[in-house]
């Protein structure tokens, strides 16, 4: 099947149960794209933003469930006993090798690593989650071709991080709503498969003590956006932030937080990202379509 034949495909099914939403996309830079983690009144953005109306699928509806291997994101029920997402040290101690043994047995992967999560909260300030994040409204994927190896590295040393890369290795974020089923600004994916390497654009993420880089995304009408209405605490998605040998499927997956509402009186939206990489014992079997 021709790839444009199976974009086709996609945007039909997308069609059939779907929203219409905004999401913002990277336009245009003075200079490779800056972003900084605490800007300060000094570090003003050197990039401009362009926000576009996007359909949005629903891929709880969808006849052909999205797949991490192919579309680059899965959605699995993980129901845990684990609650107190505001103690720092219990997240440490309890819930990240929770996450470690999920991916374990959810991917089949054969060696994984957890190194750290964040909250994110769409009223920022609430006790159930402190320190936490907005969600991120602009269309971007969290790492890029040369900042995860190097991340590895960073993890596990440079010699078991080589025998990791000789085989197949993906960055993977762990994505769970607590509190609350998520009613307000839901988690788009992009069918990594409809993004072209002239959709990405690498940018700095500048911390006070170190660079990492991340991509922004640019809008293309090729683009297949999902998401999955009214995600529970019992579930989990699996986002694929990289994968070292994507085959035919998706090497990342863009995602945004996007403008939409699910309850006529939504509570906040609440989540917990844990960051990890995984060792796969198999390469991606998905055909170039």
């Amino acid at each position: 099947m021709r790839l444009d034949t199976a974009i086709d495909s996609i945007a039909a099914r997308q069609n059939a149960q779907s929203i219409l939403t905004r999401i913002a996309f990277f336009k245009k830079s003075n200079g490779k794209p800056v972003r900084y983690a605490t800007a300060g009144a000094a570090d003003q953005p050197n990039f401009e933003l362009t926000v576009r109306r996007v359909r949005v699928g629903d891929a709880r509806a969808s006849s052909d469930p999205p797949t991490f291997d192919a579309q680059g994101f899965v959605l699995r029920n993980a129901p845990t006993d684990f609650a107190d997402y505001a103690d720092r040290d219990a997240v440490k101690r309890r819930y990240l090798p929770e996450v470690k043994r999920l991916l374990l047995q959810m991917l089949g992967a054969e060696k994984v690593v957890v190194y750290n999560y964040v909250l994110l909260s769409s009223r920022p300030g609430l006790k159930s989650s402190p320190g936490a994040d907005i969600p991120a409204f602009t269309a971007h994927n969290d790492y890029t071709a040369t900042i995860a190896p190097m991340r590895l590295v960073d993890l596990i040393g440079s010699s078991e991080a080589a025998a990791w890369l000789a085989r197949r290795v993906v960055q993977v974020n762990v994505w769970r709503p607590f509190n609350n089923p998520v009613e307000e600004y839901p988690l788009a994916m992009c069918d990594g498969r409809s993004v072209l390497p002239e959709h990405l654009v690498s940018a700095d993420l500048r911390f006070a003590d170190r660079v990492s880089e991340f991509q922004f995304l640019k809008h293309s009408k090729r683009q297949a956006w999902w998401y999955y209405p009214h995600m529970t605490p019992d579930e989990v998605l699996f986002i694929k932030g990289w994968d070292s040998r994507p085959g035919g499927g998706a090497a990342w997956t863009p995602h945004a937080a996007i403008q939409h509402i699910d309850a006529v009186d939504p509570r906040p939206r609440e989540t917990i990202v844990a960051r990890a990489f995984a060792l796969l014992p198999h390469a991606n079997s998905v055909p170039t379509c």
